[in-house]
C-alpha cells in the first residue's frame, strides 16, 4: 500500500498565537513539547467548575498536523485506527480515536479529519504535540 504526502504541519512559531491574551487573563505560562503555552489558570478544580457553569476554550495550536493523502490514504488510516473511517464525509471529523499497533497496543490518541481531495483520500491527523515525529515515522513504516 503506497502512502503519499505524509508531512508534518510546519510550526511557524513555537509560541501559541493567543499567549499574550492568556497572560493578560492571568494564565500560568510554561513549556510543553517545545511550545510556550498556557498551562493553567490556577486551581484545576476552579477551572473545571467555571467550564461546567459557562464555557471553556482549549487552544490546540501546539498540536501536530499530519497531512495524509493519496489513493490509499483512507485504507491506511482504516488499518491504523480501531474504528472504521472510510464512510466519513469530507469536512467531517472521524472522531477522536487512537493509533494502535498490530497487537492492539496503544500508540497515541489522535483526532482525524477528512479533508476530501480529488480521490477523497486526503486526511488531517492531529497527534499529541509530544508525539508528532514519532507518529509520523510510525505511520510511514
Amino acid at each position: 500500500m503506497a502512502l503519499e504526502g505524509v508531512e508534518a504541519g510546519a510550526a511557524v512559531s513555537k509560541r501559541i498565537p493567543l499567549l499574550d491574551v492568556h497572560r493578560e487573563l492571568g494564565g500560568n505560562v510554561g513549556e510543553f513539547a517545545g511550545w510556550t503555552t498556557v498551562i493553567d489558570y490556577g486551581s484545576i478544580v476552579d477551572e473545571h467548575l467555571a467550564v461546567r457553569r459557562s464555557v471553556g476554550f482549549f487552544d490546540l495550536s501546539h498540536m501536530g498536523r499530519l497531512l495524509v493523502s493519496g489513493a490509499d490514504a483512507t485504507r491506511l488510516l482504516d488499518r491504523l485506527v480501531p474504528r472504521e473511517i472510510a464512510g466519513v464525509e469530507p469536512g467531517w471529523m472521524a472522531g477522536p480515536t487512537a493509533f494502535l499497533n498490530e497487537s492492539a497496543g496503544f500508540i497515541d490518541d489522535i483526532m482525524t479529519y477528512r479533508l476530501g481531495g480529488m480521490l477523497g483520500g486526503e486526511w488531517m491527523v492531529v497527534p499529541n504535540a509530544a508525539n508528532i515525529e514519532r507518529d509520523r515515522v510510525w505511520m510511514e513504516e
